[in-house]
């Protein structure tokens, strides 16, 4: 079996998108997810929408009121704030972004099959396991419900010839 990497993410929120322009000073990079409706689509469920990444600056970029994903949404999207909570394999580092985040980000869109993330659907990610961890807004709260039914505590995919758990 393939070495498989293993991502810890705690995860914070819920916020509105201007308490996280106003949390810029305690987040640095991470992951941020979008749940919500998409304007103009009728009163569909809201739902986990679009995950992205950021090495620097995570709530100027989440936060932006001209974030190219996050203004097809309503106003009363919830928006979570991701540290790894895991270090970095050993080795080389190939690309610029660290590879928890990058994996993190990967397995999200190809297993959340989240609809405003274009790019890394069409492929499964290399082996990697994720476990979800959800705190409030405060940082010292842990929530004892994840935030929505459709985002799973735990992903496990062993490699494109096993399925994933979750």
């Amino acid at each position: 079996m393939a070495k498989r990497l293993v991502i810890g993410i705690d995860w914070f929120g819920p916020y509105t998108r201007g308490e996280v322009w106003e949390s810029a000073s305690y987040y640095d990079g991470g992951l941020y997810l979008a749940i919500g409706r998409r304007r103009g689509k009728g009163n569909h469920k809201r739902r986990p929408q679009y995950i992205g990444i950021s090495t620097s600056g995570l709530c100027r970029r989440a936060g932006s009121p001209g974030h190219p994903k996050l203004k097809l949404l309503d106003a009363d999207v919830a928006i979570w704030l991701g540290e790894i909570a895991t270090s970095e394999p050993a080795g080389k580092r190939v690309h610029a972004t660290r590879t928890t985040l990058r994996f993190a980000e990967w397995l999200h869109v190809y297993f959340m099959a989240l609809p405003l993330n274009e790019r890394l659907k069409r492929l499964p990610p290399k082996p990697v396991t994720v476990l979800n961890r959800w705190w409030t807004a405060d940082g010292n709260t842990p929530r004892l419900k994840r935030p929505h039914p459709d985002w799973p505590d735990l992903v496990d995919f062993a490699g494109k010839t096993y399925r994933a758990s979750g």
